[in-house]
């Protein structure tokens, strides 16, 4: 299947078109048709890449608001070419030096980050996590963040009902579609501390996927100004083009963002060799991985809390198996309550 060629005559066609119109036409719906241009042709392109079984979208690293890499980011061992990109980063090649501190790394799930949230669970009642960093992408960005800010899961499971009936979710004939993303959004900022972003600077990176202004680049978060600016970072990491809010891509600092764990591979969801990584996918609960194909799909109350137990149960596995060994020596003690 050779894609590309036709898909670039679609795009220079497309552009020309647009030229036309903009000349005949001034201000902003000008701007508009040129950027839903682009827009097509970015994603296209890419996506002609993937079905000719080219390799997964490439890696870099989302700059700061104030225009400089994440110091953290860099940990990872990936190279950016030499040189000036397109959003004014200079880099060259550099790895920073390793740190032992261990990462804990939770990939994307869509509904399935119950499972995840019964993995932190578990977690939170053997380890003070404060101590450690953690990568997420789409769904894994919320377990990530939530885990980072030490965030009361049961809290997180009522909120969740109670958005669901609130927007009629369990009768709903599109489900979640369409409503999701503003549902996760406000649970978000219910959820999150004040100083989230704070608690979760250079410890968390959130994977994306820009659309523009570089087309299919997946990049990590791992700087933030605020509360705000960490939750459009979540929300930029879990958009499922038109299923979050019936827009394709999602906005964040300028830039346009869909979820990003597209084709993500442990590599991506680590920050270098160097660093001991545990990984909780559900792919590695067999009962969870029989249901891969309906992580979008939400039926009741009891669905959610049969994921969560499931991903409990996991840590327990994990933990027989000796697979969290480097978080038992790296935690912090757990203050335990001595109230009464």
């Amino acid at each position: 299947m050779y894609y590309v060629p036709e898909v670039k005559r679609s795009i220079n066609l497309a552009a020309r078109g647009a030229t036309l119109v903009a000349s005949s036409m001034r201000g902003f719906r000008a701007m508009v048709v040129l950027s839903n241009v682009l827009h097509v042709g970015a994603f296209l392109l890419p996506i002609s890449s993937v079905l000719r079984g080219n390799t997964a979208p490439k890696s870099t690293f989302l700059p700061s608001p104030h225009g400089t890499p994440d110091p953290a980011a860099l940990r990872r061992r990936l190279t950016l070419s030499a040189g000036s990109n397109d959003e004014g980063i200079v880099a060259s090649p550099a790895v920073l030096p390793p740190s032992g501190k261990p990462v804990l790394s939770f990939p994307g799930g869509g509904i399935f980050f119950w499972w995840q949230a019964g993995v932190i669970s578990a977690l939170q009642e053997r380890y003070n996590l404060s101590s450690l960093d953690f990568v997420g992408a789409s769904a894994g960005s919320l377990a990530a963040t939530l885990a980072a800010c030490d965030a009361d899961m049961d809290l997180a499971m009522k909120l969740a009902l109670d958005l669901c009936d609130t927007n009629e979710i369990w009768t709903r004939p599109l489900g979640l579609a369409g409503v999701w993303g503003a549902m996760v959004e406000d649970w978000l900022d219910e959820l999150l501390p004040d100083d989230a972003d704070v608690i979760c600077q250079d410890r968390v990176h959130l994977l994306v996927i820009g659309i523009w202004p570089r087309p299919f680049r997946r990049r990590a978060v791992s700087n933030f100004t605020s509360k705000s600016d960490l939750i459009k970072a979540c929300m930029a990491s879990v958009h499922i083009p038109w299923f979050m809010d019936k827009h394709f891509s999602a906005r964040h600092r300028g830039g346009r963002f869909v979820d990003g764990s597209f084709r993500a591979s442990r590599e991506d969801l680590s920050l270098g060799d160097d660093r001991p990584t545990v990984y909780f996918d559900y792919d590695e609960d067999e009962v969870m991985a029989a249901r891969r194909g309906k992580f979008l799909s939400l039926t009741n109350q009891e669905g959610l809390l049969f994921m969560r137990q499931r991903g409990y149960e996991h840590v327990q596995t994990m933990l027989a198996e000796g697979k969290l060994d480097c978080v038992k020596e790296a935690a912090l003690p757990l203050q335990k309550d001595t109230a009464g």
